[in-house]
């Protein structure tokens, strides 16, 4: 079983290029020093996706230049896992690629590839006073880019975690905070995207996600707008706006922003209530992108533009273009959204969101690798021969308890 890292030895480097090699110091906890290369190279075949060609003729790139982009995209996307952590309960084999766990077996899926999606804060005056903000929504975006389904993880801000802590520059360790804190821990944009997405990484076990993409509140509007608006039925009441819980609406402009990112700040377990809000945010304006791209292949990429602005990303054109052509090829058969689950804890001046480990490790399990079918039914058989026992009434295949988590805290 592998040894969860839980010291950074080294500041988080940023990739100006997809090409260059970002090596991470980790130490686990027998002491021992693990390297992490991030740069990957992809065995599966290269090819020409019809529908890449068309997202990308929009913007004048010939044919030959869209071969290299995609398959640049691809080998970039695809990584191979490179030190999971595996649950106690869990039993692994070849480096965590496959897992024993609860009396099933589960296979590394290495067709899922992982982006960072962050949403930062940043009022007033904080800059001039040497705050950077917080990262007031993480989401991990999951594609299996052979069956289109895609699952987006969104992580509470106020997961306390294990967050690496820096002055000048100077790495001092970790404390466990909330992880929206993270995004403190950078000199700029770029260095705190980076240590948020690998904190995320490592509340998913050591997944590989070493790609990112950040946006500042206020892009919200823009992007909202850029799409025609975001057409949902609203959560909650928003004060301040024309928003009405129970009723449709289309966000626009300022009131997407308030949509967002209001919270009852007099309420502990507003954060949960703002991150449902989130949720339904993304996956409203993902239906609305997708449902567009059959009709104009090039609204991704239009959509990209118009957030270059106000984004921080370590995507570059080629991991785009491959994006692009999944989407455009395959769709998006499924788009599921989780929710960590935990139990939100007040504090004197904050909340702290405690993750329930079984359900996180399921998750991870669920989305990035395959229950094997014959692992399935020589569970099932295990479960109709127990059940059959007179003399044990108990399961010995049963499912793990997925939350440990109240009903007022995990239905956020």
């Amino acid at each position: 079983m592998n040894n969860r890292p839980t010291n950074y030895h080294n500041q988080p480097k940023h990739r100006s290029s997809s090409h260059e090699i970002s090596r991470e110091y980790l130490k686990s906890n027998d002491g021992t020093t693990i390297v992490r290369v991030k740069k990957r190279k992809s065995k599966a075949k290269r090819r020409i996706v019809i529908a890449a060609v068309i997202v990308l003729a929009v913007i004048g790139i010939g044919a030959g230049t869209v071969f290299g982009l995609t398959a640049m995209g691809k080998a970039n996307l695809h990584q191979a896992p490179e030190q999971i952590e595996v649950k106690e309960e869990a039993v692994s084999f070849d480096d965590g690629r496959t897992i024993e766990y609860n009396g099933h077996t589960y296979a590394y899926n290495e067709n899922v590839v992982s982006i960072c999606l962050i949403g930062y804060d940043r009022t007033g005056n904080q800059e001039e006073e040497g705050i950077r903000g917080q990262s007031d929504a993480i989401m991990v975006a999951a594609l299996d880019t052979e069956t289109g389904k895609a699952s987006v993880i969104a992580i509470p801000r106020n997961s306390l975690v294990d967050v690496p802590e820096y002055h000048d520059g100077q790495y001092l360790g970790t404390q466990k905070e909330q992880i929206c804190l993270a995004f403190a821990s950078g000199a700029n944009d770029a260095e705190s995207s980076e240590i948020v997405t690998t904190v995320a990484s490592r509340v998913l076990y050591n997944m590989p996600i070493s790609y990112y993409y950040a946006i500042d509140r206020q892009a919200l509007g823009v992007l909202a707008d850029a799409i025609g608006g975001v057409s949902l039925t609203a959560l909650q009441t928003i004060p301040g706006t024309n928003i009405y819980e129970g009723e449709d609406v289309i966000l626009l402009g300022d009131n997407a922003i308030k949509y967002v990112q209001w919270r009852d700040t007099t309420n502990y377990l507003s954060p949960l209530d703002r991150q449902e809000r989130q949720i339904q945010f993304v996956k409203a304006l993902a239906s609305q992108a997708l449902s567009a791209l059959k009709s104009n292949p090039s609204i991704i990429v239009d959509l990209f533009n118009a957030m270059s602005s106000y984004a921080t990303t370590n995507l570059g054109v080629s991991e785009v273009s491959y994006l692009a052509s999944v989407l455009a090829s395959h769709g998006i058969s499924d788009l599921n959204t989780i929710k960590l689950e935990g139990t939100m804890e007040p504090r004197e001046y904050s909340s702290e969101f405690i993750l329930d480990q079984d359900s996180v490790y399921q998750t991870v399990l669920d989305v990035y690798y395959t229950q094997l079918p014959d692992s399935a039914n020589s569970a099932s058989q295990a479960d109709s021969a127990s059940a059959g026992n007179t003399g044990d009434a108990s399961n010995v295949n049963s499912e793990p308890n997925g939350s440990t988590a109240p009903e007022a805290t995990t239905t956020e």
